[in-house]
């Protein structure tokens, strides 16, 4: 028994040593060595970095599966093993191909730029089936939007040596698919043809290949059930409903019907509103007042939310940044009426968690950031953010400016989208212009207002007449020193000839500024300028004669200006004045004192395309202790009173039409003009105008000559005309005709003007 006993231990305490050794020589596996074989363009120190493993490192063999995931990680491989052989470690690869070349046949409608951009693959970039075929789809999606739905894109895939392939897109558009038809079913109190204006899908027509609202887009109706809700919302139509909406190709497949059937409802009036308030310390202020639907109108979410804008602003001005206002609804079905009570509470105090700025791919972000009110951090406020997005608009360096809030990680966060929309910012300017004293005569300038993409302002102007040459250039830097200053500096060289005096006028100079604003919407701007005007004699053939050397100006200047207007190269509402002041006298040979007084109004009626504008502007200069010379004064016609010629209004060397102009010391103009797209097709993207000139120029110090004319003649012009502008993609086209109804014999007249890169 104890020779079992025995013989039973020492086979135990064999195993537990075997299995301790063993365990030990396991622990103790060192890598040797790694070889990499299959791979050309990844090199090995390159693959030796993705993995966990090195020569004279301990493995296991679970490190074989970690090599394993960490190369396929990388998605430079399509294949990967890995063995090991006494500590030698052999890893085989076959890597994946590389995109040589991105090629398209077979697109007319797009350029290749347009379709790269699309399909966002680059030369270099891994390829895949799976990228080749998210781009397909990319570029067929891209088709239908324009009516391509029979478009076909076939990829094809050329093997090159090295692991590269050409990737090209075997385009065939197909037959561009138009809406031949439209049609509504349900409307009782408006026609089709009404309707059809509502909707941004339009029935093709001869003119409409300047557009592609013809074309079918399905993602097209969605925003049309949307038009279509606004209008009958806007109109008391609460109950309105969109039933359904299809488009189905024709059986003889040349085109698209599209259908919409819908449920009008029952039409409501507004019978009362009532403001409930829990807001304490508030002033004495009729909020009834500030929401324009009157008791008795129709309903109109339009103009109630127009009245809750209003209504938010005038507390957001009080201090009360996170009232929250609910709107709550009685309708009576009998007689067709709704009760409106709007609650007004304290709201819950939110902050700024991130601000998200997309859609620039070429401004920087920091050249939007500092054009929005707040930061991350800054309590919510509604008024702060509507100003950023005007100030955002007001750059002139996006199509679309779209900032919407959006719940954050915590209840009391917010996050503000700004989604903007670039468009070209380099201007190019051309003018033709008819007149009965210079004929035709053309302007042309450039000027870049987004340089670089960091919101400089590079500019070269030249204008050219038979009278008239003028040169400038210069740059212009916002927020100088990443303060609330703007600064610019300009090089000019102009030249006016009047061949009925003899004389021609050349000034060659410098100017600079320096701008801020300030609370409540002003702008405060200083400026020098240097110059040296020379005054030549001519003969017959506009020879020089004699010259009077030039003279030196040195003149500080100063304006403080306000300026509510939406937008301030197109604006529909909003105010603006100024207030400039000249003084010349800073050293130099000219002195006088000079101030022009300017303002403009606009508004647009609600819901309606009609937008009206009206101006006014006053100058003044006075000499100090000398006459103002005829270079300095000032000389009215042109842009300012329509209808007449750049210098054709005011005192002149003779009664005769073809004398020269003198200028004046005073001067007023007016305007009034309504522009809208009422009448034409929306998608033409043309507007007409109609406007009043008036205005006039008069005074001359200047005692030395004796004018046949005489300088203090305050007779009143007046112009009225017509015009068309259109948004085009090299800028706006401008076109205007006007008469001078309120005239004097000697004013030189101009009836007709295009410019290229001007508005209204």
């Amino acid at each position: 028994m104890l020779n079992i006993k025995f013989f039973l231990k020492l086979i135990f305490f064999a195993f537990v040593l075997i299995n301790s050794n063993l365990f030990i020589a396991y622990a103790e596996q060192k890598v040797s060595k790694i070889l990499i074989e299959g791979n050309q363009r990844v090199d090995d120190d390159t693959i030796l970095s993705f993995i966990s493993l090195s020569e004279g490192s301990s493995y296991v063999d679970i490190d074989v599966n970690v090599i394993l995931k960490d190369l396929y990680k990388t998605g430079f491989f399509s294949n990967v093993q890995v063995s090991n052989k006494d500590g030698v470690f052999v890893i085989l690869v076959e890597e994946n191909s590389i995109l040589n070349l991105i090629g398209f046949e077979g697109n007319k409608r797009f350029e290749d730029e347009v379709l790269n951009e699309i399909i966002s693959l680059k030369k270099n970039q891994i390829y895949s089936k799976k990228i080749v075929s998210e781009a397909t789809n990319k570029l067929i999606e891209l088709y239908k939007t324009q009516g391509r739905f029979a478009a076909s894109i076939v990829p094809k895939v050329v093997e090159l040596d090295g692991k590269r392939v050409d990737l090209v897109f075997e385009i065939d558009e197909g037959p561009l698919y138009t809406v031949r038809n439209i049609s509504f079913v349900g409307n009782k109190v408006f026609s089709d043809r009404i309707l059809k204006e509502v909707i941004s899908t339009k029935q093709t027509a001869w003119w409409r290949f300047i557009t592609s609202s013809d074309n079918f887009n399905p993602d097209r109706l969605e925003i049309d059930v949307s038009k279509l809700r606004d209008f009958y919302f806007t109109r008391g139509y609460v109950n309105f409903r969109v039933l359904k909406k299809q488009g189905d190709l024709l059986p003889d497949k040349n085109g698209f019907s599209v259908l919409f059937v819908i449920n009008e409802g029952k039409r409501y009036r507004v019978s009362s509103i009532t403001i409930d308030t829990l807001l304490s310390d508030l002033p004495n202020i009729n909020f009834r007042n500030l929401i324009p639907v009157n008791d008795g109108e129709w309903y109109n979410v339009k103009k109630l939310e127009k009245g809750i804008a209003n209504i938010n602003n005038t507390l957001a001005d009080l201090g009360f940044a996170f009232s929250e206002i609910r709107p709550s609804f009685k309708i009576n079905d009998d007689n067709g009426t709704i009760e409106l009570t709007f609650n007004i509470d304290e709201g819950t105090k939110n902050f700024i968690e991130y601000i998200n700025i997309t859609g620039n791919t070429r401004t920087l972000d920091s050249v939007i950031r500092r054009e929005i009110l707040l930061v991350e951090g800054d309590p919510f406020n509604r008024l702060k953010i509507k100003r950023s997005e005007r100030n955002i608009r007001n750059l002139g360096f996006f199509k679309k400016v779209n900032v919407k809030a959006e719940a954050g990680s915590k209840s009391n966060l917010a996050n503000l989208n700004i989604d903007v929309e670039e468009q070209a910012t380099g201007d190019i300017s051309l003018g033709i212009a008819y007149s009965t004293f210079d004929e035709f005569s053309t302007s042309f300038g450039i000027s870049e207002k987004n340089f670089l993409g960091r919101g400089q302002r590079a500019k070269f102007s030249l204008s050219l007449s038979d009278k008239r040459q003028n040169f400038s250039t210069g740059l212009t830097q916002p927020y100088l020193f990443n303060r609330n200053l703007t600064g610019s500096f300009d090089v000019f060289n102009n030249t006016y000839t009047d061949s009925s005096a003899d004389q021609r006028t050349k000034s060659l100079g410098i100017s600079s500024s320096l701008g801020f604003s300030s609370a409540n919407d002003f702008a405060h701007n200083f400026s020098y300028t240097l110059q040296n005007v020379e005054t030549e004699i001519l003969d017959s053939q506009e020879n020089k004669i004699s010259s009077d050397g030039g003279k030196v100006l040195s003149s500080l200047g100063y304006r403080i200006s306000k300026d509510t207007r939406d937008n301030r190269f197109n604006p529909t509402s909003g105010y603006y004045y100024a207030l400039s002041e000249q003084f010349a006298g800073l050293g130099g040979d000219i002195n006088y004192l000079s101030s022009i007084l300017k303002g403009s109004y606009y508004y647009k009626y609600d819901y309606i395309d009609l937008i009206v504008g009206i101006g006014a502007e006053y100058g003044n200069i006075e000499g100090l202790g000398e006459n103002v010379s005829k270079s300095n004064r000032f000389f009215l016609g042109g842009r300012k009173i329509r209808g007449f010629d750049s210098s054709g209004v005011g005192p002149r060397v003779s009664a005769n039409s073809s004398a020269s102009a003198v200028g004046g010391n005073n001067y007023y103009t007016g305007r009034v003009a309504v522009r809208s797209g009422i009448g034409i097709p929306s998608e033409t993207a043309l507007q007409w105008t109609v406007f009043t000139d008036f205005g006039t120029l008069w005074g001359v110090d200047d005692t030395a000559n004796n004018y046949a004319v005489s300088t203090d003649q305050k007779g009143l012009r007046m112009s009225f005309g017509y015009g068309f502008q259109w948004e085009t993609p090299i800028g706006p086209l401008s076109f205007t005709w006007a008469d001078a109804i309120k005239k004097e014999s000697y004013d030189q007249l101009q009836k007709f003007e295009f410019r290229l890169g001007s508005y209204f």
